[in-house]
């Protein structure tokens, strides 16, 4: 019963964090423009905690379903987010 448990959390981490990983390559690069956010780093982190160890991958993901991805959805099409040279 206890090896079904693990395995089962096991499994739930490793879905989560891929399906984290999914949703960081489908969304465009002015969404992550647009909210501040670093994709690369994202795409990273995800890959390297599902392919290092379940665990990481979940902690990861919960990260970022809840710190960067609704800085992304919020994000407007059309809208681009001020430079650094902008004066305004």
């Amino acid at each position: 019963m206890f090896e079904l448990l693990v395995w089962g959390s096991l499994l739930f981490a490793a879905v989560l964090g891929l399906l984290a990983l999914v949703d960081v390559l489908r969304r465009p690069a002015w969404q992550w423009s647009q909210a501040g956010k670093n994709k690369s780093m994202w795409t990273v982190l995800l890959l390297l905690g599902v392919l290092v160890g379940a665990y990481g991958g979940l902690f990861l993901a919960v990260g970022y379903y809840f710190f960067v991805q609704p800085s992304l959805k919020r994000a407007t099409p059309g809208i681009r987010a001020p430079s650094a040279s902008w004066q305004g």
